[in-house]
């Protein structure tokens, strides 16, 4: 695995709109929008907001395309919630029915979200952690490049002008790059190699630990004997658990630049819910695009990442400390 240089990290952060330059590149300049501080406790990434002159707490959750109104934070703060009738959410664990309301501004660091309409989403419990009020998608995010500086504590957001993708990674000069896949789709997709298989991914803040389907362990042609039983659970989005297993495998290549040997990743049965009755039929169907793999906020703890999905790029250097957990954050 290739390691950041660290020298002097930080060092441009601190200016609000950078210039770079060289023979090779075009002027560039990174307009900074915002820097909002994360709190990452238990692999949960939270920043704090206001709503009607009250705080409020904020997951940021890139596997999300839209942003919404937790059903415990609507009732905290009197938010009126409509019956949306036939609207459903599909998601780790299967699906939830959801209803909307209206917001007035949501504000948070530099950045407001002013007057809209948002789902209205019931979240499992989690244990230790309390709900949050809102979780914020990428819909507010994929207009800016993106900065999850987790090991700092920092998301930052930046405009790029007349910049190469590879000229926004201003903090080293030693990173891997990835490409995004249906990057108009607002969650960052793309395809890794495990053990020399292409395994379709998304880069999930929402999810504390990283996990693959039972369906790579098919496609590996993994045997039972190599599959171990463990304790940890994850709670979809309608609340139902997901059972987990631990398997080691050979190597991960993340990008083009970064490989991760003796890969100890859980697995379960993430997606097996998501069907879909069509219309004229009454045999669900399985539906398109799910991922075959969660990256989660134990990636992200452990490097600074860039997404550009105006380019379809993302960027990434490792910062230090284990890459995959394998013991739940939340113990």
């Amino acid at each position: 695995m290739r390691r950041a240089n660290r020298r002097g990290r930080g060092a441009a952060a601190l200016l609000a709109t950078l210039c770079l330059g060289s023979a090779a590149f075009a002027r560039c300049s990174l307009d900074r929008i915002a820097s909002l501080p994360v709190d990452v406790t238990n692999n949960r990434p939270e920043i704090t907001g206001e709503y009607a002159g009250r705080p409020v707490r904020l997951l940021i959750d890139t596997g999300a395309a839209l942003s919404f109104v937790t059903q415990t934070g609507a009732a905290r703060l009197g938010l009126a919630v409509e019956a949306a009738p036939g609207a459903e959410l599909y998601g780790v664990g299967g699906k939830e029915r959801i209803g909307s309301t209206w917001i007035g501004t949501l504000a948070f660091g530099q950045l407001r979200i002013h007057h809209v309409e948002m789902a209205v989403v019931r979240l499992p419990p989690e244990p230790r952690a309390t709900t949050p009020d809102f979780v914020i998608g990428e819909d507010v995010f994929t207009r800016y490049a993106m900065e999850l500086d987790f090991p700092d504590g920092k998301l930052r957001l930046w405009e790029p002008h007349g910049c190469a993708p590879a000229q926004i990674v201003y903090w080293t000069q030693n990173y891997s790059m990835a490409k995004l896949e249906d990057a108009d789709s607002g969650v960052i997709h793309s395809t890794l190699l495990l053990d020399g298989k292409p395994v379709a991914t998304t880069f999930d803040t929402g999810a504390p630990t990283s996990w693959i389907t039972r369906r790579v362990l098919d496609a590996l042609a993994i045997p039972a004997e190599a599959v171990k039983n463990d304790a940890a659970v994850l709670h979809g989005i309608n609340g139902r658990p997901i059972r987990s297993e631990m398997v080691t495998l050979g190597t991960l290549a993340l990008g083009d630049n970064e490989t991760v040997r003796n890969v100890k990743l859980r697995v379960g049965h993430l997606f097996a819910p998501d069907q879909r009755t069509v219309l004229g039929s009454r045999i669900p169907r399985r539906l398109s695009g799910q991922p075959e793999m969660l990256i989660g906020s134990d990636f992200f703890r452990s490097h600074r990442v860039m997404v550009w999905f105006r380019a379809a790029r993302m960027f990434f250097s490792y910062q230090g400390g284990p890459v995959f957990q394998t013991i739940d954050p939340s113990r």
